[in-house]
């Protein structure tokens, strides 16, 4: 995907927004300037979809390491119980990156991350 000069503009002003609500202070958002969350918790901060990107890749390899484990071992020992465990992480993943992790009402997955809009198509 191509970024736009227009994105980056806005990715820049939501991070200048956010670097000054740094700690809770009750007030609105300082990025979107809604209730209920800060800066560091917003769907507009791109600082937040970095974070949730690297917890993504994180947790795959993890899941990408067990499952040559498992394979590794699977002619010399029982695996069902590795393969089990392995499955429900696996489906806990998918179900994180899939917006189904609530938390206090609030969605906490990758898929809380808002794009920026597009806007006009410039060089």
């Amino acid at each position: 995907m191509r970024l736009t000069a227009r994105q980056y503009d806005q990715a820049i002003e939501a991070l200048r927004d956010g670097r000054d609500q740094l700690a809770p202070d009750g007030l609105c958002c300082r990025i979107c300037h809604d209730t209920g969350h800060q800066a560091w918790e917003c769907g507009h901060n791109p600082l937040l979809a970095r974070v949730a990107c690297e917890g993504v890749a994180t947790q795959a390899m993890k899941l990408h390491d067990r499952i040559h484990t498992i394979e590794e071992a699977m002619d010399h020992e029982d695996q069902s119980e590795a393969l089990a465990t392995w499955r429900e992480d696996v489906h806990d993943f998918l179900h994180h990156l899939g917006v189904y992790d609530i938390f206090m009402g609030r969605r906490i997955s990758p898929g809380c991350v808002v794009a920026p809009d597009a806007g006009e198509v410039t060089p």
